[in-house]
């Protein structure tokens, strides 16, 4: 089992609609399994529009039990937890209740990263090839275990002067964390909302400029700035789903396919 950590410094880069329409492209190869790991369930929130089976958790006041639940109550079945969607899409597990994650908060990191990790062998027990861990924006505690337990990490990276300032420093944590990990195999840069208008010499100097950052290296495939993602997911469809979206599906796919060899 391959499992895929996608984080990122600051919000608004659009990690969860990539870490989602990425578990759609990865479940055209296997089995996959996308885990929230974000407290605010942003992943939960989005899969209720892209599977209309799920309508019904979206009532007021009800929080399906999901990741941190597993992690404090060593008497729940996972196999009870992982919601099940249509055909060849990607099974979800979400994030889980609010109190769950408070009670999980006061426990030592370690006791964190050593739960994730058993959580992970029982989710390749059941079969899965593929996981992809989406995880709150900024490098928090949930976060640093589910990027230290994966064996590949990815980092969406919005191009600008602002995300300029906030790399130097994120990117040493991220070195530290690769240093600290037996389990993390790499970890990569995937640029995110590229304007359509640069041409490939400019994706090259941005691309050459994160890559003086750190060790850390930026990715070949970039993810462009295009308004299928919103709408996709406004009407409750995955990118590969929608037939005018091909450009925007083989970026996606190709990001698959790039991530999958530096994984192996």
């Amino acid at each position: 089992m391959t499992s895929i950590s996608i984080s990122s410094q600051k919000g608004g880069v659009g990690k969860t609609t990539l870490s989602v329409n990425l578990a759609y492209s990865f479940a055209k190869l296997g089995k996959t399994l996308i885990i929230d790991s974000d407290p605010n369930g942003s992943v939960g929130h989005l899969y209720q529009r892209l599977d209309p089976s799920l309508k019904t958790i979206s009532e007021p006041g009800y929080q399906p039990r999901g990741l941190y639940n597993m992690l404090t109550d060593s008497e729940l079945s996972l196999a009870d937890c992982i919601i099940e969607t249509a055909p060849n899409s990607p099974s979800l597990l979400f994030a889980g209740t609010v109190d769950a994650y408070e009670t999980l908060e006061e426990c030592p990191a370690a006791n964190f990263e050593s739960g994730l990790g058993i959580l992970l062998e029982q989710v390749s027990d059941l079969g899965y090839q593929y996981v992809i861990i989406d995880t709150a924006a900024g490098l928090f505690k949930p976060s640093r275990a589910a990027i230290k337990c994966s064996d590949f990490g990815l980092i969406v990276q919005h191009p600008s002067p602002i995300s300029d300032h906030t790399a130097q420093q994120g990117m040493r944590m991220y070195d530290n964390l690769i240093r600290q990990s037996q389990q993390l195999k790499q970890i990569s840069i995937v640029l995110s909302m590229v304007d359509e208008a640069d041409d490939s010499a400019a994706i090259s100097k941005i691309r050459l400029r994160y890559n003086k950052l750190s060790n850390i290296q930026c990715l070949d495939q970039v993810i462009t700035k295009d308004p299928i993602y919103q709408k996709a997911a406004q009407f409750g469809y995955s990118v590969s789903s929608m037939s005018q979206s091909s450009s925007v599906t083989d970026q996606i796919d190709a990001l698959r396919d790039e991530i999958w060899r530096k994984s192996i």
